[in-house]
């Protein structure tokens, strides 16, 4: 591995840069930083991911199926990939490994519940803790009380 080459001490970069956009950098006048190619304002630094440049206000998908948008100042804003609704009311949507959605039904030995598309287990169901917004609604047993709890 070779060593990196010390930056000036009057080089400031954009937030991410890969390091091999920082071997070129330049001083840059007050409030300006090193996007790798010139001096821009922090609000015009780019999202790196890798290599890869993504300027403010795209949209990508990350490899963990989180989808960002890279914000003002080259800072992305994440959010976890939520797949749609499924035709079926007894599916969920289910992310694969590609972050593709597919709707799938529960799997053995749990149900669906109706509002959520959240799949819980059968005992779960009607044990006395909500684990979806359907759950413990209706039910006709009565859960257990807490260990400990007379």
């Amino acid at each position: 591995m070779e060593a990196t080459t010390p930056l000036p001490a009057e080089c400031t970069l954009c937030p991410n840069l890969p390091e091999e956009k920082r071997e070129q950098c330049r001083a840059c006048p007050d409030e300006l930083l090193w996007n790798g190619e010139g001096c821009v304002p922090q609000s015009d630094c780019s999202c790196y991911v890798g290599h890869i440049d993504y300027p403010v206000g795209s949209v990508y998908e990350m490899q963990d199926c989180r989808k960002c948008k890279c914000a003002l100042g080259g800072v992305p804003q994440c959010q976890i990939k939520v797949c749609p609704t499924c035709d079926n009311p007894q599916h969920q949507g289910v992310l694969t490994p590609t972050c593709a959605c597919v709707c799938k039904p529960c799997p053995e030995g749990s149900r669906i519940c109706p509002t959520s598309r959240v799949c819980v287990l059968r005992e779960q169901w009607c044990d006395g803790v909500e684990h979806c917004p359907d759950d413990e609604v209706n039910c006709t047993k009565t859960p257990l009380p807490p260990p400990g709890k007379n």
